[in-house]
């Protein structure tokens, strides 16, 4: 089963989802797994705001896996 939903508070939807598209202006910016994702998100300004504090505090550490 495929569900496609449209979130921009990660928390609500990061327990659910392994797929991560990111848009900006309508354009892809970024699809594949939630990890990669989010770290990709963290490593670019205009999205870290977006990603959730555990998952920054994670990355901060080193340790997504």
């Amino acid at each position: 089963t495929t569900i496609i939903t449209a979130e921009h508070d990660l928390k609500y939807v990061l327990p659910y989802a392994n797929q991560l598209l990111v848009l900006q202006r309508g354009e892809l910016k970024f699809s594949g797994t939630m990890q990669e994702g989010l770290e990709y998100m963290y490593g670019h300004e205009v999205y870290a705001e977006a990603v959730p504090l555990q998952t920054k505090i994670y990355l901060e550490l080193g340790d997504l896996s």
